[in-house]
């Protein structure tokens, strides 16, 4: 009850009800070793430095610090990148049904987001994702 400078008292007004679901938050890393990280997502044709790569990285090891299981992770990168940078993939064909990025790339992302950004995880990640 709060008490008014009058001496009146009224009831305590109930508090707002918080947000139950928070917005999912991106934490800023640093990677252990960023030339090794770009430089492993450079090999090939080096589609993944068109991905923002770091910004990957941290959606990767916050949904691993969270506890996902790192197929799932995995997974989930797979469907980010052709959702959001579906043009950036090259070898997809929507007519053919061939999507723009393939597990490969989204499980050499992820571990290697393990390895050189959240290193915590790594062990984890490379005995479930190849």
């Amino acid at each position: 009850m709060l008490v008014s400078a009058c001496g009146s008292s009224e009831p305590e007004a109930a508090p707002e009800a918080a947000a139950t679901t928070a917005a999912p938050t991106t934490t800023a890393r640093q990677p252990v070793d960023a030339a090794g990280f770009m430089k492993k997502l450079s090999a090939g044709k080096g589609d993944l430095l068109s991905v923002e790569p770091m910004k990957q990285a941290n959606i990767i090891c916050d949904q691993l610090d969270a506890g996902e299981a790192p197929a799932a992770v995995a997974a989930a990168t797979l469907t980010r990148l052709n959702t959001d940078y579906a043009a950036q993939g090259g070898g997809g064909n929507p007519i053919l049904g061939l999507a723009a990025w393939d597990a490969f790339k989204a499980n050499v992302l992820t571990v290697n987001s393990a390895i050189y950004v959240c290193p915590e995880h790594e062990d984890a990640v490379r005995a479930s994702v190849r």
